[in-house]
């Protein structure tokens, strides 16, 4: 589970960049 927690964590940090980028 620990990778499903990585790539969820990567999906939120993308997402606050590109709203906080935009």
């Amino acid at each position: 589970m620990g990778g499903k927690s990585t790539l969820l964590r990567q999906t939120c940090l993308a997402a606050l960049m590109a709203q906080g980028g935009s």
